[in-house]
Formats: structure tokens, sequence, C-alpha cells
């Protein structure tokens, strides 16, 4: 069985507006494909679902990667969390393709009134053990607006247009044995 992302304009008939930023995308398992028709396992879920394949679908594969195949430059997806010193800390790190630059750039709360963050940006610096990300927001106000975690006061996801929005850097803390993994298309 072959693990994807899928990543797709319009996913199981749901449309979004042209330059949207919140394209469905769905974490699973292939388990079979015939005609346009993908049927998946999402992660953590027991049953599978239909997925109608269309010309806007891109699946993508993932790859296992190290922190060490984090460069300069790349545009990386950061799932984070609070880490006993409060600093916000990695659990797992996305290495996308170039294609796939912008799109859910920010950094915003996973699910509303989450704890756990979402940071998509490109990487500045890197240093033992943590990243230095770059990314575009939504706005200078939020819950993480002015903290030093805040993307100097720039938070939630960026608008589509390439010069709206705030601009935000902000410091991660990477642990040794954080996930990263490199998407590819699939």
């Amino acid at each position: 069985m072959i693990r994807i992302g899928l990543v797709a304009a319009l996913c199981l008939g749901i449309a979004a507006p042209a330059g949207a930023q919140n394209i469905p995308r769905i974490k699973a398992t292939v388990l079979s494909y015939a005609g346009s028709v993908l049927v998946v396992q999402p992660e953590g879920e027991k049953d599978s679902m239909r997925v109608t394949v269309r010309p806007a679908t891109r699946v993508m594969e993932e790859q296992v990667k190290s922190f060490s195949d984090i460069q300069v430059g790349d545009f990386i997806g950061a799932t984070l969390t609070r880490n006993s010193l409060g600093v916000l800390s990695a659990q797992e790190v996305h290495i996308f393709p170039g294609s796939m630059r912008g799109s859910g750039e920010g950094l915003y709360p996973a699910t509303p009134g989450s704890p756990s963050m979402i940071l998509d940006g490109t990487v500045g610096q890197i240093n033992t053990a943590r990243l230095g990300v770059r990314y575009r927001g939504a706005t200078g106000e939020g819950p993480y607006a002015g903290g030093p975690e805040g993307g100097r006061g720039c938070s939630g996801r960026a608008p589509p247009g390439p010069l709206d929005g705030c601009q935000g850097s902000i410091i991660i803390a990477v642990p040794a044995n954080t996930p990263v993994v490199g998407l590819a298309p699939g």
C-alpha cells in the first residue's frame, strides 16, 4: 500500500474559490484506484473513503527525510506544540516541493481552539535543533501576536494575494526525534 497526501482544488465535490488557500487535504493510504475514483483510508480512521480524482487533483508521496535534508530556502510545514520550556516545538516537519510554495502559508491553530499550531513558511536559517522560518500571515492581531513565538506580531493563514497580509518570522525547536517528511509528486 502507498501512503499519500492528496491536494485538490475540487475534492469530494467541495468547490474552492479561485486562489483560495483552504484546499482540502487528505493524508491517507491508497487502497485502490479505478478510472477516476481513488479509494483511500485516511490516517487514524477505520473506514475507507472514495475520492473522485479530477484534473486539478495533486497526489503527493511521502518520503522519509532527516533534519539535515532541510535547506535554507525550502518551503516547509510544521505542526507545533509548546514544550516544557514554553518554546514552540515541532512535532513533525514536512518539506514541500516548489510547486506548493505559499500553500497554506501562515501561523495558525491546527483546529479551532487547539493548543497545537501549524506553521507553513520558508526556512531562513538553520541551527542545531532549531529552524528560523519566514512566513506571510493574515493579521498582526491574534493569540500569538507580539510574543517571541508570535512571528513578530503576525499570525493567521495568509490571504491569497501574494502581497497581502503581514510578514512574520519565528524560530522553532526541532527535537532530534522529530519526524521529517519530504513530499514529492506521487
